[in-house]
């Protein structure tokens, strides 16, 4: 398992060790993040049904609501709400990773994550 496996599997402290509730895919695309009346646009890490985390300076604080939007590949563009989930601080960058969990993803967008996830686009 290499770095960037492990580091993805790092969960907050409700979950297992090394279980997801949603399998997750490396996302390199950018996503906009609406939180606590700032805007700003971001480098995504990865995506899932459960949710989507990323790097950014802005400091987000654990449970914060949140406002996200990213084109799925293959897919529609979305706006959905989301909290923060997770936070690593990343000391060498001087920025964090944030793990957003989604709030109310509409059936049709979980279904297009979905086939982006499992390599079917």
């Amino acid at each position: 398992m290499d770095l960037a496996e492990k580091w993805t599997m790092k969960q907050d402290i409700n979950t297992p060790l090394g279980e997801r509730k949603f399998p997750r895919r490396t996302f390199k695309k950018k996503a906009g993040v609406l939180c606590s009346g700032t805007y700003f646009v971001t480098q995504g890490i990865d995506l899932g049904e459960g949710g989507i985390s990323f790097i950014s300076d802005m400091v987000m604080k654990t449970g914060e609501p949140s406002l996200v939007s990213f084109q799925i590949p293959s897919g529609d563009f979305v706006f959905v709400r989301a909290k923060v989930n997770t936070i690593h601080p990343n000391k060498s960058e001087k920025n964090f990773r944030y793990g957003l969990a989604f709030d109310g993803l509409s059936f049709p967008h979980r279904r297009q994550i979905r086939l982006y996830v499992s390599g079917r686009v």
